[in-house]
């Protein structure tokens, strides 16, 4: 029987949990900036579309009402944290 406390379960002192640093800030710069907000944007409005296209009204107030969360969320940021260095700034 698995419990808690199982060798199974032991790992060594070494093991990191979770991705990589390295595969995490390509993951977040590949999806920071105009394009990642828009992306994000547009699958949860476009959802919700959808989902009210079927007749699902509570499926579809879910996902605007998430896509609204984000929008205000995006709009609170402070972006020039993220903003890349220019080249004569490197």
């Amino acid at each position: 029987m698995w419990s808690a406390t199982s060798p199974a379960r032991e790992h060594s002192p070494n093991m990191k949990w979770g991705p990589p640093d390295r595969a995490c800030s390509t993951w977040i710069r590949r999806f920071s900036g105009r394009h990642g907000v828009a992306l994000t944007l547009v699958v949860a409005f476009g959802w919700g579309l959808l989902e009210f296209a079927g007749g699902h009204v509570f499926w579809g107030i879910l996902f605007f009402a998430m896509g609204g969360a984000a929008s205000w969320q995006f709009s609170i940021v402070d972006w020039t944290k993220y903003d890349r260095p220019r080249k004569e700034e490197r």
